[in-house]
Order: C-alpha cells, then sequence, then structure tokens
C-alpha cells in the first residue's frame, strides 16, 4: 500500500521535487512622468513674420533717394537722403514740374558726402518729375518724385431733350477742396461749358446735378479742376448725348 504524500517512479522520490518556475515575466517598464505647462495663445497668424520696411539699397555712386517716393497731388514734405556726394559741399536741389525749376532749395552734405534734408514738394498734376542735386550748376545726382491720384469722376446723362440733365458725382479727392467742373466737347467743337463749383466733403467726395438740354449730339468729357494752391488735383470723366 503506497503511502499518501509519497511517489516512487523509477526509484526517485519525488516528494521533495520543488515545482519548475514558470515563464519569467517581464519587470513593468519604467514610467517617467513630466510637468507640461501650456500657455494659452491666440491661434492666429501668430508664425507670420510682420512686414518690415524695405531697406534702402545703397547705390556705389552718387544718389539721391526720397522718402516717401510718390504721394497725393497736393504740397508735400518729404525727406531727402543722399549719399556718394562731394564732401563738406553746398548741393542746390531743384524739383521740375514740367514748365521749369518749381521749387528749389540749398542743403548741405557731411564730410562723407552724405546728405539728409527735408524738401517741401509742390503741387502738381499726377505725373513723374525730377529732382536734381548740382554742384556749380553740374548735376551730381538725380531722382524722381510720382505723382498719383485715385480721385474719380461718374457721369451720368438723364432725360432726353429739354429736360436732359447730368449728374456727376466724385470720390476719393482730397477732402475739403473746391473742384471746378467744365465740359469740353471730344470733337472740339464748342466753347468748354462750365457746370459749376463743388467742395470735397471729408471723405473727398461731392455731387452736381443741372442741365445740359443746350448740348448737341456727340462725345464729351467732363473735367474736375482743383482751385486750390495747396492741390493740382485733376480727374476726368465721359458721357455722350444720342440723337
Amino acid at each position: 500500500m503506497l503511502a499518501l504524500g509519497t511517489l516512487l517512479l523509477g526509484g526517485c522520490d519525488v516528494a521533495g521535487l520543488q515545482p519548475s518556475p514558470g515563464p519569467r515575466l517581464p519587470s513593468p517598464t519604467p514610467t517617467v512622468a513630466f510637468d507640461v505647462a501650456v500657455t494659452p495663445g491666440s491661434t492666429s497668424n501668430s508664425h507670420v513674420r510682420a512686414p518690415t520696411a524695405t531697406p534702402l539699397v545703397v547705390p556705389r555712386g552718387p544718389y539721391l533717394a526720397l522718402i516717401p517716393a510718390s504721394g497725393p497731388p497736393t504740397t508735400l514734405t518729404v525727406r531727402v537722403r543722399g549719399g556718394h556726394l562731394p564732401a563738406a559741399k553746398a548741393l542746390q536741389l531743384s524739383y521740375d514740374t514740367g514748365g521749369g525749376a518749381a521749387a528749389s532749395a540749398t542743403v548741405y552734405t557731411d564730410h562723407r558726402g552724405a546728405l539728409s534734408a527735408h524738401f517741401a514738394i509742390p503741387a502738381a498734376s499726377p505725373g513723374t518729375y525730377d529732382m536734381l542735386a548740382q554742384l556749380n550748376g553740374v548735376t551730381v545726382a538725380a531722382t524722381t518724385f510720382a505723382v498719383v491720384s485715385t480721385a474719380t469722376l461718374d457721369v451720368h446723362v438723364t432725360g432726353e431733350d429739354k429736360t436732359r440733365g447730368i449728374r456727376v458725382e466724385g470720390a476719393s479727392f482730397l477732402p475739403h477742396i473746391r473742384v471746378l467742373l467744365v465740359v469740353y466737347s471730344m470733337s472740339g467743337s464748342m466753347t468748354p461749358m462750365r457746370l459749376g463749383i463743388r467742395r470735397s466733403g471729408r471723405q473727398g467726395m461731392f455731387r452736381l446735378e443741372r442741365s445740359i438740354s443746350a448740348l448737341q449730339p456727340g462725345q464729351y468729357v467732363v473735367r474736375a479742376l482743383s482751385l486750390s494752391n495747396q492741390t493740382a488735383q485733376v480727374s476726368e470723366g465721359f458721357f455722350q448725348v444720342a440723337l
């Protein structure tokens, strides 16, 4: 009779055998914790760099530069910069609007030939005008200034024959200026016809309405001419009188 707890196999006492260990489990991977601070911010284009002014590229030779280099058809003071000019000299700046020098000033360079001054640009019609720097009548540098205008005229013809009228609307003019409105024939067959004078508002707008029953059939242009000494604002609009 076999005793409980004892089993003889091939002469071996298995009662004292220890169970073989199972497969070894891997130890858990250590976890590293981080404290993360989140700062609220705008999700707009904060990553886009703000535009910066284009720097002046200095030429190798004598130069003039105007800041700004363009402006409206009114009197405007600009900054004049120059370099590589005759050192420690008095130069004559002249600004030409097409009929000879409209403005001039005497400026002085430093011991390095650099120039920094201010200049009053006179009112002129839209276009590009020359500025010269001269020494003893000889031009040593030159640049240009562009006069630009965004003023517009809308012209509408209403009615027929004896009831024919015209409506002129101006926009984007300089504010608070007196404007003379004149009708010209495209064929040059009539004496210019004065429509009237209007003053632009704070937003540069104005409006005029009147009869034009005396006009013969044809093509015409309305011109707006500034009456101010401080501006040369000009604009035009076209219209047609039908049979």
